[in-house]
């Protein structure tokens, strides 16, 4: 019935995609869960949700047994005969509910938001999409991210085509692969993605037509080395919260724009409204910072099932008709003399790991209450620019038996992937200062306490020596030894600093590493036995 909420756990595939046309034609709202999230995180999305039913394919359907709802395999379903009458379907309400998509929550629990027809529509009919260049569009984001709105309804209700990447995670020279085929015109990348092909693969962007980045800070170098080798490639930095639908804003970029200090976040898409105001809800004049407030079509309805978090943070505005709402970001940015948001910031701890936003808090919480653990302070490490992960420094319950992996473990499975701390740090007590505050700044850098590695022997071999060359270049310590059993993630090494070691080794090995093969063996010396 109206509003429904259907689970969608499937990898992957046009069959999806079809999924979620039919969820939709039948009056209810998918709710996308990611696989690899552990089981009980997928639990309590889904029961949250109240979602009554879940849908699976035959890769995920023993993921679907366990969230105690009725299942539907569409590898098992049946399909109606030809001819066969069909009933007739409603058709929905611009306001009806169309998907909750949920991100990191700074309670500890994930928040829904909510997003409706009307919502969908609007990021559509947007302009900027009538250039030609989305005739064919990549979908390879996972559905629980916003960005798959993009990449699937913008092509199909324009008319266009929906390109499937291959199933699961998505390796960086199959994706490099499935651009180089020519038949995508357009494709989101998250600024991670987005430098990362940059540094070792800008030429593999040159089939496309325009290259949508964004999710956090877009350097300008990058954008200037892909402008170098993709004369033909458009590259747009693109910005909105969940909250406001995929995309508010858009800068086209320019391949004289050299020297810049930031890339900003552009013009506001029609039909949207954008306000950078104070504390007290003032516009701010040009050059001065303020909060960025977001109003128009392409707000959400609020959070599912959270009416106070949406009065918090849906607020009333000041500027439009009663009755009209303005979302609050949490960002900080200016406007240019030139009309275009300039980002600076967020006004709290929020952060951005691999394009997903994170709240330390909730990541706080479950670390905090683990038994293991008495004291604990959750730390953004960003060991090369941009490529940010969580450590997690520790005050253990009982020093002698504690075990970071054993930690590891048990936070993974409540905790989605990109969230979980890539380093565990013990320590004694937590720095504090004068105010009796923790001591951010004397919070030791994650690969200096996560434990040495078990020898500092020299590199025996070459390859060893140019592996540990590699990892310190990507650990950004270029100036401090990497020993031959460093293992990558105690270091602080991200999934990002993954698909960069598998890009510079095909670089300086001229072999193929899988990402697998790196999480399975993460040292220099491992890998060197692996690529011998």
């Amino acid at each position: 019935t109206a509003e429904d909420r259907v689970a969608i756990l499937m990898e992957r595939a046009p069959a999806t995609v079809a999924t979620l046309l039919g969820t939709l034609k039948a009056g209810a709202a998918y709710l996308p869960l990611r696989t690899t999230d552990p089981t009980q995180r997928q639990r309590t999305i889904a029961r949250r949700a109240g979602a009554r039913l879940v849908i699976t394919d035959s890769t995920t359907d023993h993921l679907g047994r366990t969230l105690a709802l009725p299942r539907l395999n569409v590898a098992h379903a049946l399909l109606p005969s030809p001819g066969a009458r069909l009933r007739d379907l409603p058709e929905p309400h611009p306001d009806q509910l169309a998907y909750v998509i949920h991100t990191s929550g700074s309670t500890g629990v994930p928040k829904g938001v909510a997003t409706t027809h009307r919502n969908i529509a609007d990021l559509v009919q947007e302009r900027r999409w009538h250039t030609g260049a989305h005739r064919c569009v990549l979908l390879h984001s996972p559905l629980a991210f916003d960005a798959s709105t993009y990449e699937i309804w913008v092509p199909l209700l324009h008319g266009g085509r929906v390109h499937v990447a291959p199933p699961g995670e998505l390796e960086l020279p199959n994706l490099i692969h499935t651009l180089r085929e020519g038949q995508v015109t357009a494709a989101w990348l998250t600024a991670g993605l987005f430098q990362l092909i940059a540094d070792t693969e800008p030429a593999a962007l040159a089939p496309l037509e325009e290259v949508w980045t964004g999710g956090d800070v877009v350097p300008p170098t990058s954008v200037e080395r892909i402008h170098a080798h993709c004369p033909h490639t458009d590259v747009v930095n693109g910005y909105a919260p969940t909250e406001a639908t995929t995309l508010i804003t858009g800068h086209r970029t320019r391949r004289t724009d050299t020297g810049a200090a930031r890339v900003p976040l552009g013009g506001v898409f029609a039909g949207a409204r954008a306000y950078v105001l104070d504390e007290r809800l003032r516009p701010c004049p040009p050059g001065v910072a303020g909060e960025i407030y977001l109003a128009g079509d392409a707000l959400a309805r609020g959070y599912l099932g959270q009416p106070a978090l949406t009065a918090e943070r849906f607020v009333a505005s000041p500027f439009s008709p009663p009755g009209q709402r303005m979302y609050r970001t949490g960002d900080r940015a200016r406007w240019t003399p030139q009309g275009l948001l300039d980002f600076l910031g967020r006004t709290d701890h929020q952060v951005k790991i691999r394009g997903f936003r994170v709240e330390p808090d909730e990541v706080h919480d479950v670390v905090a209450n683990h038994p293991a653990v008495r004291q604990c302070a959750i730390h953004v490490h960003e060991g090369r620019p941009g490529d940010r992960s969580l450590v997690a420094y520790v005050v253990p319950s009982e020093q002698t038996t504690f075990s970071a992996d054993r930690l590891r473990e048990d936070v993974s499975r409540r905790l989605p992937n990109y969230a979980v701390p890539s380093a565990f740090v013990p320590l004694a007590a937590l720095p504090l200062n004068d105010n009796g505050k923790i001591d951010r700044r004397a919070l030791p850098a994650p690969r200096v306490s996560a434990g040495a590695p078990e020898t500092t022997r020299p590199p025996v071999t070459d390859d060893e020596r140019r592996l540990c060359e590699l990892f310190a270049e990507i650990l950004g310590e270029d100036t401090n030894p990497v020993a031959p059993e460093q293992n990558l993630f105690t270091a602080g090494g991200t999934s990002l600093s993954v698909m960069r070691l598998c890009a510079l080794v095909r670089r300086e090995f001229g072999r193929d590493l899988t990402a697998r093969q790196v999480f399975t063996t993460p040292t220099p010396a491992a890998l060197a036995r692996l690529l011998t």
